[in-house]
C-alpha cells in the first residue's frame, strides 16, 4: 500500500525549487516557471501567490517590452526576490584579520567591516572582533529585525554539528572554541559555523570560476593549506568533518617539520611561512639574491611581497622558491585529482600573488605525472574573486541555512 502524501512537506519543496530557480535566474515570470519546472499552471500560480504574501517575493513594477507578451497577449509580469525579506551576515577569521559581510538575499553586498591585526591575533581577539564587526553590520542592516542569521568561517579543525573552532595552531589559544554558543548569546540568532577553505570553495561555485561545475576543489594557500570540496554540487566534509586536510598531504617523508608533528607535509613546504623561512635562510647564508636588498639585509623583516616582487623581477633564488612551492602543489593535486576527479581546481588565498609564475609550474607538474583519464579535462586556475570571498562563502552558507530552516525538505545544505 502506497504511503500517505506528506502534503506540506511537498509543498515546502516546491517552494525551494521556485526560489532557488528565481536565485539562479536573478527573475521569471510564472509562464516561464511551467516551463523551467515540472510543476502544473495552477501550482506555480499558487506558490508564487503564497510566496509573495509572506514577503518572499515580488512583483516587478515596470512592465518588460511588448516582445515579452505571453501567447494570448498578456504581460509575462517578471517575479524576483523581495531584497527586504531577510538578510544574512557572513564572516572570516584568521589570525590576521577579521572581516564581515551583510547581505541580503538576492546575494548584493549591503555592508563591511573588517579588523587587521598590526601582528597576529589571538583566540580572545578574534572573538572580541568578530562581535564588533557583527556589531558595526547590525547597525548597517536596513532593517536591523530582518537580519536572520550569522555564518562565520575560522581556520583549522571544525565542529560544524557543535559550533565549534576545535583547534588551529597559528591563532594563539585557538582550542575548543565555543564560536556557535558565544555568537547566540550575544546577538539572539542563529549562527553557523565552519572552516576557510569550505566557505571558499562555496563561494566559487556561487561567484567565482565554480558556477557552471558540481565538482570542484578549492585549495587555499596562505599561513596554512586547505582545500574546500564541492562534488554533485555539494559541500563534501567527510566522515568526522575533516575533509580536506589537504595541507597534511606527505609529500617529503624527510622534510621540514610540519606543525602537526608530521615530517613533509605540503603544509610545511609550499605554505607562504614555509617559502618565507626558507628565503630567510638564503640571506643567512650570505647568497647574492635581490630580496636581499628588497628586505635591507634584514632577514626578519623580509616577506612574501618582497619575494613575490624579487621573483617577478626575475631573481633565480626567489624563483627557484617558488619553483620549488609550485611543484609541491602540483604533486599534490595530481594526488588528489587521481583520488577524486574534479572538473576544476582553484588556487586561492595569498599564494594568488604569484599568479603565472606559481600557475604554469603546477599545471606543468599535473600534465607530466596525473593519468589521461583523470585529467583530460581538468582545468587549474587562479581565484579571481576578491578578498571577501570567505566572508562571502560564509553568507552563501548562512543563506542556504536560512532556506533551509524556511523550507525543510527543499533546499539542501
Amino acid at each position: 500500500m502506497a504511503g500517505k502524501i506528506d502534503h506540506k512537506r511537498m509543498k515546502n519543496s516546491n517552494k525551494a525549487v521556485i526560489l532557488d530557480l528565481i536565485r539562479r535566474e536573478g527573475c521569471s515570470s510564472r509562464q516561464e516557471m511551467i516551463g523551467q519546472t515540472s510543476l502544473s499552471a495552477g501550482a506555480v500560480s499558487m506558490l508564487v501567490e503564497e510566496l509573495i504574501a509572506d514577503g518572499w517575493l515580488v512583483e516587478e513594477k515596470t512592465f518588460p517590452a511588448p516582445r515579452q507578451r505571453t501567447g494570448s497577449g498578456r504581460h509575462r509580469v517578471p517575479i524576483k526576490l523581495n531584497p527586504g525579506s531577510a538578510y544574512i551576515i557572513g564572516c572570516e577569521a584568521d589570525s590576521d584579520r577579521v572581516e564581515g559581510i551583510l547581505i541580503d538575499i538576492t546575494e548584493k553586498k549591503r555592508g563591511w567591516c573588517e579588523r587587521l591585526a598590526a601582528d597576529v591575533f589571538d583566540a580572545g581577539q578574534v572573538i572580541e572582533h568578530l562581535q564588533s564587526i557583527i556589531l558595526c553590520l547590525l547597525d548597517k542592516a536596513p532593517e536591523r529585525d530582518r537580519v536572520r542569521g550569522i555564518a562565520v568561517s575560522v581556520p583549522g579543525y571544525v565542529d560544524r554539528d557543535a559550533g565549534v573552532g576545535v583547534q588551529c595552531s597559528r591563532v594563539p589559544g585557538w582550542r575548543d572554541i565555543p564560536v556557535r554558543r558565544i555568537l547566540e548569546g550575544r546577538f539572539g540568532l542563529p549562527v553557523e559555523i565552519d572552516n576557510t577553505a569550505r566557505m571558499r570553495a562555496l563561494a566559487e561555485t556561487r561567484y567565482g570560476l565554480g558556477q557552471e561545475t558540481r565538482n570542484l576543489m578549492y585549495i587555499h594557500v596562505g599561513p596554512g593549506i586547505g582545500a574546500g570540496m564541492i562534488f554533485g554540487g555539494r559541500l563534501f566534509r567527510g566522515a568526522s568533518g575533516s575533509g580536506g586536510e589537504i595541507g597534511h598531504m606527505i609529500i617529503s617523508p624527510h622534510g621540514p617539520v610540519c606543525s602537526c608533528g608530521n615530517r613533509g607535509c605540503l603544509q610545511a613546504v609550499a605554505s607562504i611561512p614555509a617559502i618565507e623561512r626558507k628565503a630567510r635562510e638564503t640571506l643567512h647564508r650570505d647568497i647574492l639574491t635581490r630580496m636581499a636588498d628588497l628586505s635591507e639585509g634584514n632577514a626578519s623583516s623580509l616577506h612574501f611581497p618582497q619575494i613575490v616582487q624579487a621573483a617577478r623581477e626575475g631573481d633565480k633564488v626567489a624563483l627557484t622558491l617558488v619553483e620549488e612551492a609550485a611543484v609541491a602543489l602540483g604533486l599534490s593535486v595530481t594526488n588528489t585529482v587521481h583520488l577524486l576527479n574534479p572538473e576544476v581546481v582553484v588556487l586561492g588565498g595569498p599564494i594568488t600573488l604569484l599568479g603565472s609564475l606559481l600557475l604554469e609550474t603546477v599545471r606543468r607538474v599535473v600534465r607530466t605525472h596525473a593519468i589521461w583519464e583523470t585529467s583530460f579535462a581538468l582545468k587549474i586556475e587562479m581565484s579571481c574573486l576578491e578578498e571577501d570571498i570567505g566572508a562571502r562563502g560564509a553568507a552563501a552558507l548562512g543563506l542556504e541555512t536560512l532556506l533551509h530552516t524556511e523550507f525543510p525538505n527543499g533546499v539542501e545544505r
